[in-house]
């Protein structure tokens, strides 16, 4: 997760990334991030990202708010990951 803020230009505007908790039976990883501030164009970067990954990443829900005065989204996406 943190290689993909990384790639795609979105970390300095991540608030927050915490681990939700892992199934240790299927070995899933629950990751919860808020980015604050960024545009559609970059929230399709990031999504592009999760789907094209080597990792088998999913986005199990996405939280979109959109900021009308500066026409920008503040996004709190739930990935899981196995591994």
């Amino acid at each position: 997760i943190e290689r993909l803020a990384s790639d795609t230009g979105v970390k300095k505007r991540i608030e927050y990334m915490k681990p939700l908790g892992n199934s240790s039976a299927s070995g899933q990883e629950i990751i919860e991030v808020r980015i604050k501030g960024i545009g559609l164009e970059d929230l399709v970067q990031v999504l592009e990202y999760i789907d094209s990954s080597p990792q088998p990443l999913m986005v199990r829900r996405l939280y979109l708010r959109r900021i009308v005065t500066e026409k920008t989204l503040d996004i709190t996406l739930q990935v899981s990951t196995y591994g």
